[in-house]
């Protein structure tokens, strides 16, 4: 075998090598920022409850004073200022309570964060959720399901007008799966890949593109299926994961 012969076969060794290497890093940097981006989910979860606690343990320590001032206000018939103090209260408690209170805390905290931000964001949602029996998904799972379902509706809407932005999203489960349907508005751009997927029309797809692998992991994980529908300005995703010994829907 010649010299060239030879240098050919090491160079294409040393190639196949950094080739292998920079396949093992790409999927170690995908991998980090999964558990990072599920870390950050469950410290804002911490934090929210916290919050919640907090405000809930300091309204029922003013229930009293705020009694004395509605009997005050009545005696007085100061209906006026007795309605301003009802009014007050219950906005209170309803910014101190979660969202949803489905009773699944890796769906509730989720759900609860996200709705949140879509008002911020100026995001229109409609939410259907009916929870039969228990959802028998890891919380970690789920907390991961949905918030990239969340995090891709909501990226896609903010690339369109505020007065168009709007988010429809269903939940439900039965004896034998656990059911997801996400749509969203969105700026009629999608991008595919050489096989059919959908890709990220983000600049850095390697980096953006976690979201959109992370949900078919876990659809993958719980031996279920997926559906893509894109429908005029409308995109859709749905999907199944089935609990164990669940019967697959035909």
């Amino acid at each position: 075998m010649g010299k060239s012969a030879v240098g050919m076969l090491l160079s294409s060794a040393l190639i196949c090598g950094m080739y292998r290497e920079l396949r093992l890093q790409k999927k170690r940097t995908a991998d980090y920022d999964l558990l990072k981006k599920q870390n950050e989910y469950y410290k804002i979860r911490y934090e929210e409850m916290e919050k919640q606690w907090e405000k809930l343990r300091r309204i029922r320590h003013e229930l009293g004073n705020r009694h004395i001032l509605a009997l005050s206000y009545v005696e007085n018939r100061r209906y006026e200022e007795l309605g301003k103090l009802c009014r007050s209260g219950i906005e209170e408690l309803g910014a101190a309570l979660p969202v949803i209170n489905t009773g699944n805390i890796g769906i509730d905290s989720i759900v609860s964060f996200k709705l949140r931000q879509a008002a911020k964001q100026n995001t229109g949602v409609e939410r259907e959720i009916r929870l039969a029996g228990k959802v028998l998904i890891g919380d970690a799972d789920l907390n991961s399901l949905l918030g990239n379902l969340f995090d891709n509706a909501l990226e896609a809407c903010a690339r369109i007008p505020a007065d168009e932005r709007k988010i429809c999203f269903k939940l439900s489960s039965d004896e034998t799966a656990f059911y997801f349907q996400m749509a969203n508005r969105f700026d009629g751009r999608l991008k595919r890949g050489r096989k059919g997927e959908l890709v990220t029309v983000k600049g850095d797809r390697g980096r953006h593109g976690i979201g959109l692998k992370t949900i078919k992991r876990i659809v993958v994980k719980y031996q279920g299926e997926l559906w893509e529908r894109q429908e005029e300005s409308w995109f859709a995703i749905r999907g199944i994961l089935y609990f164990e010994n669940g019967e697959r829907e035909s």
